[in-house]
């Protein structure tokens, strides 16, 4: 029953209608689309898709939100539970990107006897992120 959950996670889903202006940057290699939001507060909200994990290209595009508080940038992907920090937007996803790959060969490289329901989920939802074979 587990392993039937497991193959049926759904992919990421995303939305590129942002209100905002639209740039195109490279980070680590990858491609990602950032969206610029104005706000007069002190937190600012931005957000990047990522199409890219450094030389891994991703099976579907991952909303990643960039927030602006005081003086770090914090992305965050909600639905993974990842995040990265930095002094810069730049910093903030290379950041969340090392953690990506970080969790996801932690996750390899652990016997599956080994991991407990919850991870074997997550090395599934990776798997399908970098569309690794079963």
């Amino acid at each position: 029953m587990q392993n039937e959950a497991m193959e049926h996670i759904p992919c990421v889903p995303y939305n590129s209608s942002f209100v905002g202006i639209q740039m195109t940057g490279i980070n680590m290699g990858g491609e990602m689309d950032l969206t610029y939001s104005s706000a007069e507060n002190k937190t600012l909200t931005d957000h990047a898709i990522l199409t890219q994990v450094g030389k891994h290209a991703l099976a579907y595009r991952l909303l990643v939100t960039i927030e602006r508080k005081a003086n770090m940038f914090f992305a965050r992907n909600d639905l993974l539970n990842v995040w990265g920090d930095g002094d810069t937007q730049e910093e903030a996803l290379e950041s969340l990107e090392r953690f990506l790959l970080h969790d996801f060969m932690t996750y390899l490289k652990t016997p599956e006897k080994e991991l407990d329901c919850f991870a074997k989920i997550e090395l599934q939802r990776y798997k399908q992120l970098f569309q690794v074979a079963k």
